[in-house]
């Protein structure tokens, strides 16, 4: 199956609305770490995540552009697996040596992720207040 992206949690990896993504059944195997897999949560909406640890009883996912982890993840939601997707009219696919490296690096930065994106989200709540308290004045 192949579709193009929604939304900005895999950003820089792939872009909302613009990139194409192939994707192929999952099919009786476990998914492995660092997998980037299709699932569909128990509401109903679809999510395209990276797998950052395997459990027994599923598995634990991650967007590279997030910073929350999303747990409870069980093997009967996860429909497929990405094997090549087009960014910027170039195919990649997981096997690409470029891409491997992305990955890990992607794991290996994940704490200051973290930080980053934690603060990005204290600096718009501290801009809104100041915003606010400017047009009281």
């Amino acid at each position: 199956m192949t579709y193009t992206t929604h939304g900005v949690s895999m950003k820089p990896m792939l872009s909302p609305k613009g990139d194409l993504v192939t994707l192929r059944e999952k099919g009786e195997q476990r998914c492995r770490l660092y997998d980037v897999a299709l699932y569909k949560r128990d509401s109903g909406r679809y999510v395209l995540h990276r797998i950052v640890e395997v459990t027994p009883e599923g598995y634990v996912f991650l967007g590279d552009n997030c910073y929350e982890k999303e747990y409870g993840v069980r093997e009967d939601m996860v429909l497929a697996v990405l094997e090549s997707y087009v960014h910027n009219g170039k195919t990649i696919t997981v096997d690409d040596p470029a891409y491997q490296r992305y990955v890990r690096r992607k794991v290996r930065l994940y704490p200051l992720r973290c930080v980053r994106l934690r603060a990005e989200i204290l600096l718009k709540k501290a801009g809104r207040g100041v915003r606010k308290l400017i047009r009281r004045s």
